[in-house]
């Protein structure tokens, strides 16, 4: 049993090596590649949480890249770790409300008139949740919150 954990941390620590080695680097489809293989080491390692965190990091960058086959892939692994999801949690429930309306099509301005907030307001919470969740777009917003959802 202890050489498996030797053997499982190894592989942890090499695969943060060379995530770490392609950052910055023109290869994003390998370093999301590594980074699922991460994931899965952690997983397997009983870390879920940081499992969890280099595949939805790896997720992000496949969806940037529009690539459905490892993006599928990444989701396949993600739903594979127990626990509880706290992408969500990391968000208020205005930004979660916010989030879901913006996902589901509605514009700054029909977001503030159903929540009776500014529309200045609709696009400081919508910043927030970019960042938070590692993000640059609705459509992405749309994908995570139905990885999350489903």
């Amino acid at each position: 049993m202890k050489l498996y954990a030797l053997q499982t941390q190894r592989a942890v620590d090499e695969l943060e090596d060379a995530v770490a080695r392609l950052e910055g680097l023109p290869y994003p489809l390998e370093r999301a590649r590594s980074l699922i293989c991460l994931g899965v080491a952690y997983r397997n390692a009983k870390q879920k949480r940081l499992g969890r965190e280099r595949l939805e990091q790896a997720l992000a960058i496949l969806d940037e890249l529009g690539a459905p086959l490892w993006t599928g892939r990444a989701r396949d692994e993600l739903a594979r770790i127990s626990g509880r999801r706290p992408l969500l949690g990391r968000l208020t429930e205005t930004e979660q409300r916010v989030a879901a309306l913006a996902a589901d099509g509605l514009s700054n301005k029909e977001i503030a008139a159903a929540l009776f907030i500014g529309v200045g307001t609709v696009e400081q919470h919508l910043s927030r949740v970019y960042r938070k969740l590692g993000i640059r777009s609705r459509s992405q917003l749309a994908r995570q919150l139905a990885a999350i959802e489903g």
